[in-house]
């Protein structure tokens, strides 16, 4: 990897990174261009260099002469043209790990094409000082080449700044860009930029009723605050892409209005935190000059929603950029809800959606008034449910029945919204409705469905959807029914390989005694998407302690597990494989204060990780807490067993699943 100077290696090494970054783009940018002055951009030449073939855009059109960002349109255009995303590598002429990276590309010839599918590899010259608007319309700190981003034709960064020390070989590459490819071409979170950017028609009902906005106070058209209710109202329950398809709409109504933005910056962030940063970035650069400028028929209202929303972003990127731009520090989001208060403290909307925003919800205070003066806002009954569920925060005692109050109303409120069922069925479960959470996951998985067929898309692009699923398995498998289980999650596994979906199918093939087919799966999964390597591998020490047989089991399967660093954090997964590989190497003769160690710590754990969880938690704590159970049994592990079998009957006393019982195994 080569930096901007060779001489500039002490600084690197012993100066701060801020100070240091600082100091190379000013060099950079002032000595970029040394040696092209006399180079002038032919457009002509330019369009009869460039090959209408993607494949060979890299050759054809990177010629180092040009203005780097003119490559960058270009190149974008031809991405879009080919449904491609962008590889760029930032090149430097005296970059001798540039020059082999090209080497080794141009000798990896099948695993080049495999990446060439789905990508277009774009050259930008680091020399050169219109390489700086490339990265900056980027939001990228380059400071060493070469190195590699992701970006979709819609200047989204998929994938940030990463460096060839990450990938060892070509083939490498093209491992870590398949599965990217597959999720992110042109796409917002799970939502397809082709989605978002479709109309959306006005509707009255199925979604609760919201009053944002009026036409006479906020420089809209009649249509245009309506579609902007509508966007609330899909923010409300969590229909990110709705909501944005609904701001769109009173943009192109309204398109002086700041409202339509405000909303637009909420549903990037909420589609996906990643990507939004830069989705958003130029919708608040509009909200700042409006605030510095506002016109004379902006209302009051305009403006505090629309400094919200710039702080919403800053908290959400952690980012300067918005104080680079507008010459002043921006405002902490409390403050700017504080200000929003004092304007309009009888608003449920600032109330209610204007705490959570902000990420001031751990207080149940702000969403209660809220119901005061609205007693059908569906966003404050939404935050409750979740506030007294414990998902907002784990350290606040559950309320299940009044948690049960506000999801029952809010399914009222909004039987179209599949979100707002689904947290229904949430809570069904803890009060023993067990069959009646499943009809309502169900109908949410319906809604689903009928959603991508009117818009003629995936099901899957809207986020919820794989959850719902996730959870809609979760109470098949509680209760029994391990096939629905496996009916409901197989197709969505096999197509988007989300890690919990493919976990739960092959939990429910275990359940039903088909082992072979489910490590069928897991080698198909572990070839197809390595990305997947911790839940796989969960499945997979699952499958080898469903497979013991009376002769016992192959060590080979089980490594020893490490022994863990002081204080560090494992993931819920990560602990299941943890106890797995511990219990398997725990010897039926070993002393009876080491058993008697690992049993504390697995029931601790648990108690833990399932009392006065949401649903979420819950259902993944209890397949785990039953899987580790089953464990210990096989193996004969007799007072483990117990003791994780009598936690089982205190902490899910209504999950209905069929496990045997300890005192079965001789």
């Amino acid at each position: 990897m080569r930096l901007i100077d060779s001489s500039f290696s002490f600084i690197l090494r012993n100066i701060t990174p801020l100070v240091f970054l600082s100091f190379i783009s000013s060099y950079a940018w002032a000595h970029g261009d040394e040696g092209h002055s006399k180079a002038r951009f032919d457009n002509e030449s330019y369009k009869k260099k460039c090959s209408k073939k993607a494949t060979d855009f890299i050759q054809n059109c990177n010629d180092e002469t040009l203005n780097q960002m003119t490559i960058f349109n270009e190149a974008k255009d031809f991405a879009a043209s080919h449904s491609k995303l962008l590889l760029l590598e930032f090149s430097s002429n005296e970059c001798s790990s540039c020059k082999l990276f090209h080497d080794d590309w141009d000798i990896a010839e099948e695993a080049r094409k495999k990446v060439e599918q789905d990508y277009i590899l774009v050259k930008i010259n680091f020399d050169m000082s219109s390489a700086k608007n490339v990265m900056n319309r980027l939001g990228l700190n380059v400071f060493a080449t070469p190195s590699f981003v992701v970006v979709n034709s819609d200047s989204i960064v998929i994938k940030n700044v990463f460096y060839r020390s990450q990938f060892k070989t070509i083939e490498a590459l093209a491992k870590q860009l398949t599965p990217l490819a597959k999720d992110s071409i042109n796409k917002i979170g799970k939502a397809s930029i082709g989605l978002l950017n479709s109309d959306i028609e006005l509707y009255n009902s199925g979604f609760g009723t919201v009053n944002f906005v009026t036409e006479q106070e906020n420089n809209l058209t009649s249509k245009a605050s309506q579609f902007v209710n509508q966007g609330m109202a899909h923010l409300y329950v969590f229909d990110y892409a709705d909501a944005f398809r609904s701001f769109q709409m009173a943009a192109k109504e309204s398109p002086n209005s700041m409202f339509p933005k405000i909303g637009k910056i909420f549903s990037y962030f909420e589609m996906d935190n990643r990507l939004g940063a830069y989705a958003a970035r130029e919708l608040a650069v509009e909200l700042i000059q409006f605030i510095k400028n506002p016109p004379l028929k902006a209302s009051q209202k305009e403006r505090l929603w629309s400094q919200f929303a710039i702080s919403y972003f800053v908290k959400k990127t952690h980012s300067l950029f918005m104080e680079r731009i507008s010459d002043q520090p921006q405002k902490d989001i409390s403050e700017s809800l504080k200000e929003l208060l004092e304007e309009f403290p009888e608003s449920p909307d600032v109330l209610a959606f204007g705490h959570y925003m902000a990420g001031l919800y751990k207080k149940e205070a702000p969403f209660l008034q809220a119901l005061e003066l609205d007693p059908n806002h569906t966003g404050a009954h939404h935050y409750l449910t979740h506030f007294y569920e414990g998902a907002f925060d784990r350290n606040t005692p559950t309320n299940f029945q009044r948690a049960l109050v506000h999801a029952k109303r809010l399914s009222e409120l909004a039987p179209l919204a599949p979100h707002a069922l689904h947290m229904y069925a949430h809570i069904l479960p803890h009060v023993g409705e067990w069959e009646k959470a499943a009809k309502y996951f169900e109908m949410a998985d319906e809604i689903h469905i009928k959603w991508g067929k009117k818009n003629k898309v995936s099901p899957n692009e809207h986020w919820h959807n794989i959850h719902n699923k996730n959870l809609l398995t979760s109470i098949y498998s509680l209760i029994g029914k391990n096939q629905m289980a496996y009916d409901t999650v197989t197709n969505a596994c096999l197509e988007e390989f989300d890690p919990e979906i493919c976990l739960a199918a092959i939990d429910a093939l275990l359940a039903m005694g088909d082992e072979r087919n489910a490590r069928v799966l897991i080698v198909k999964l572990t070839e197809t998407r390595p990305n997947l390597s911790g839940a796989l591998y969960l499945a997979h020490l699952r499958s080898a302690v469903y497979h013991i047989s009376p002769e016992g089991i192959s060590k080979d399967e089980f490594p020893t597990p490490e022994p863990l660093a002081p204080n560090k954090m494992l993931s819920n997964r990560e602990q299941s494989t943890q106890f797995t590989l511990e219990l398997v190497h725990l010897s039926l003769d070993a002393p009876k204060e080491e058993m008697a160690n690992l049993e504390l710590r697995l029931t601790s754990y648990f108690e833990k990780r399932i009392k006065g969880a949401g649903f979420d938690a819950w259902a993944s704590g209890a397949y785990d807490i039953i899987c580790l159970y089953l464990t210990a049994w096989q193996l004969g592990h007799q007072t483990i067993s117990q003791a994780l079998y009598d936690k089982i009957i205190e902490l899910l006393p209504l999950v209905k699943i069929p496990y045997p019982q300890p005192t079965n195994k001789d």
